[in-house]
């Protein structure tokens, strides 16, 4: 008489190649009291555990492209920052320039004018 088992025996998990922390994280049931091991369900573990492989590494790609993604856009973010920095600098340093240019031909320009008028 074969009835309802709890889980996957520790046997059967070591005949599939998975540890029982493993097993665990991935949600599977263990039974730690059994100590059968039986062959359909180790073949079943095999199987499935061939295809959860695939999603783990798939789901672990996903996830370091998601945290490349969010480094590159920080330094995007971070890049713009020090172009609109520079912007303002530059802009700050033509005004000065300017100014030391147009300095002394506005001195010049205010001696001519300021001239005292000849009274008659």
């Amino acid at each position: 008489m074969v009835r309802q088992a709890r889980g996957y025996s520790p046997g059967e998990l070591e005949q599939a190649g998975l540890g029982m922390g493993l097993a665990r994280r991935w949600g599977l049931s263990v039974d730690e009291r059994r100590r059968s091991a039986l062959e359909g369900n180790v073949s079943s573990l095999k199987k499935w555990s061939s295809q959860a492989k695939k999603v783990t590494v798939e789901a672990r790609v996903e996830g370091e492209m998601r945290t490349i993604e969010k480094v590159v856009e920080k330094e995007i973010h971070r890049a713009g920052k020090e172009i609109h920095r520079a912007e303002k600098e530059m802009k700050k340093a033509g005004k000065e320039t300017v100014e030391k240019i147009e300095a002394p031909v506005k001195k010049r320009s205010k001696k001519k004018t300021q001239t005292k008028p000849k009274t008659t």
